[in-house]
């Protein structure tokens, strides 16, 4: 994968994209005298600025495959260094951006009234795809099942299809009869390592400009990661949506069913629609600082609010008071960790570099 290598090389927010379970330990490693006195919270796991989505009728954190629970730190922590990594790429200042990040998870707590959307949301949504570009983008993607997965892939499409015609009868026979199957190539930035695939589908009608795309996928393992909690199989993915995730309606969320023949510690898998209607920000999107500090303000408000949103009243106050006075108590130790891991990131990132460089040498452009 020359190009996917090239951009690595390139880009350290493209490599720190890579690192989500490495990351999650390094932040377990940094704080490791302070992580415990942290509330346990709902958690993104992978919250960075290419994680902020834009659908037609809404905006907000997106890719739960690391949703789980835990303390709030992985979050901020993770989200604060992309901003960083951000702010270089774009010559724009951080500081101000990671101190709108923590105001609006604040405000998130305290229970204030949202901050606007970001502007640059209005400006992803004129770029929203229709679906049968969408769909053509797909199946550009899509490598064949090798002959190796066929017969599993497609027993597992066959059950999958089967679980959601039984749930959504109304919507037909032909509804979820499978068009084509394929995986995912792994030229993305972000390609997780569980295997998953996607099969499109023939929708409401038997034309093809309404099919829609489902994807398949096992659960993101997070046994490695000391400080969280990773409880509920591919339920903890949906829940985490559900709390933390933007506000747009996603059709057929569901947990699939696991198969008696599977054994027991088989990962679980979980499905979703891939929305025709769906951008995430790039780096590249961003044009002023104004932009940068927005989109912090509202993902961090959006972790503020959703982060402790799994216990009812009147305990959830008391869960937001301690969590915003550990916060005030804690945020010069985030401060010092995100520089830490900032510079982590960037020593691992031109570590890798140089490796890369060994075998087949490309242009790189080092950091300030």
């Amino acid at each position: 994968m020359p190009a996917l290598r090239e951009r690595i090389t390139r880009d350290a927010h493209a490599y720190y994209r890579f690192t989500t379970p490495g990351f999650a330990s390094a932040v377990c490693s940094e704080l490791a005298s302070t992580y415990r006195l942290w509330p346990i919270v709902n958690l993104h796991g992978d919250a960075h600025l290419e994680q902020f989505a834009v659908t037609a009728d809404g905006s907000g954190l997106a890719d739960f495959d690391y949703g789980t629970l835990g303390p709030a730190p992985l979050d901020l922590l993770r989200f604060a260094v992309s901003i960083r990594l951000a702010a270089h790429d774009r010559r724009l200042e951080p500081r101000a951006a990671i101190a709108a990040l923590l105001g609006g998870y604040r405000a998130g707590l305290s229970g204030q009234a949202p901050p606007p959307e970001p502007t640059i949301a209005t400006l992803l949504r004129t770029q929203l795809p229709d679906r049968p570009a969408f769909l053509a983008k797909v199946e550009a993607s899509l490598d064949p099942v090798p002959d190796t997965l066929r017969a599993e892939v497609d027993t597992a499409v066959s059950r999958l299809l089967t679980q959601l015609g039984n749930k959504y009868p109304e919507l037909g026979a032909g509804f979820f009869r499978a068009r084509s199957v394929g995986i995912p190539n792994r030229t993305a930035i972000g390609g997780l390592p569980q295997r998953r695939f996607l099969v499109r589908i023939e929708g409401p009608t038997k034309a093809l400009h309404d099919d829609v795309v489902l994807e398949g996928k096992e659960l993101a393992a997070l046994h490695e990661t000391p400080c969280v909690q990773p409880l509920g199989g591919a339920m903890r993915v949906l829940i985490s949506r559900a709390r933390l995730g933007l506000a747009s309606t996603t059709r057929f969320l569901a947990v699939v069913e696991r198969s008696p023949d599977l054994p027991y510690d088989a990962p679980p898998s979980w499905v979703q629609e891939w929305r025709h209607d769906y951008r995430e920000l790039q780096i590249a999107d961003l044009r002023s600082q104004q932009d940068l500090v927005a989109i912090a303000s509202r993902v961090g408000f959006d972790l503020g609010r959703g982060h402790p949103a799994y216990v009812g009243s009147p305990l959830d106050a008391e869960l937001k008071r301690v969590q915003r006075r550990t916060l005030d108590e804690f945020e010069p130790e985030l401060y010092r960790a995100i520089d830490a891991l900032y510079q982590r990131t960037i020593d691992s990132w031109q570590a890798l570099r140089r490796e890369l460089a060994k075998d087949a040498p490309v242009p790189v452009r080092a950091p300030n």
